[in-house]
């Protein structure tokens, strides 16, 4: 099958599901807490044995810290990465 049909056809599909879908957030909400913007995500990940007495405040603070240096480290590797292409809007 050539690839304009079936990009047409998984449009098609695509459009058809969402329009039989009452609740977006509802559906969208396993992705969007297993997604690294979600703190929920960074809770899941924190090392059991090292938090084991924890108590949720902390864990909570911890899971919001480990969130803030993902996204730290993204902004870093990003302005590398710019600085290497050798563009005049590096960091």
């Amino acid at each position: 099958m050539e690839r304009a049909r079936r990009q047409s056809i998984g449009s098609y599909g695509a459009h058809r599901s969402w329009a039989n879908t009452p609740d977006r957030t509802r559906r969208t909400e396993p992705a969007r807490s297993a997604s690294p913007a979600s703190i929920d995500y960074w809770l899941a990940r924190l090392d059991a044995d090292r938090f084991a007495d924890a108590t949720d405040q902390q864990r909570r603070l911890a899971a919001e810290a480990a969130r803030r240096a993902h996204f730290a480290q993204l902004a870093l590797r990003s302005a590398q990465s710019r600085r290497r292409k050798g563009g005049n809007n590096a960091a």
